[in-house]
């Protein structure tokens, strides 16, 4: 493998870059072994593409592995992109947005950290996103 070369970059679109999969828990960054995301979303493991599913509440669902159970390791990939290329949320308790409301749209720059939160108006309430970063 040549330097600066990953598992990955052999089915790497033009300007997709792949970085070592982290995840984030309590503040803690946790690496993913063996995993890899890119910039536009996508997971790999060792050679090859790890297929991809939505939840229930739309978010793009990937297998990280197992723990130690034998459960599978099922995280949202949008979390996973957001913590390997931002870093850790600033504050505990944040979850990540899609700044545009597609929950598909997995590049760095379309996610944010923020807080769901019920807010009150005269018509009734809804719930919006307060905002982090």
């Amino acid at each position: 493998m040549k330097a600066g070369e990953t598992p990955a970059s052999g089915f790497a679109f033009p300007g997709e870059e792949w970085r070592p999969a982290i995840y984030c828990r309590d503040l803690r960054e946790i690496e993913l072994t063996g995993y890899q995301v890119s910039n536009l979303g996508r997971v790999a493991n060792s050679n090859r593409l790890v297929a991809t599913h939505r939840n229930p509440q739309g978010l793009v669902m990937a297998c990280f592995g197992r723990y130690p159970n034998g459960k599978q390791r099922q995280l949202p990939v949008g979390r996973v992109v957001k913590v390997t290329f931002g870093g850790p949320p600033p504050s505990p308790g944040l979850a990540v947005f899609y700044r545009d409301g597609d929950h598909t749209n997995l590049r760095p720059d379309n996610l944010g950290w923020g807080r769901h939160v019920r807010g009150v108006h005269p018509g009734g309430s809804h719930w919006f996103w307060e905002q982090y970063s």
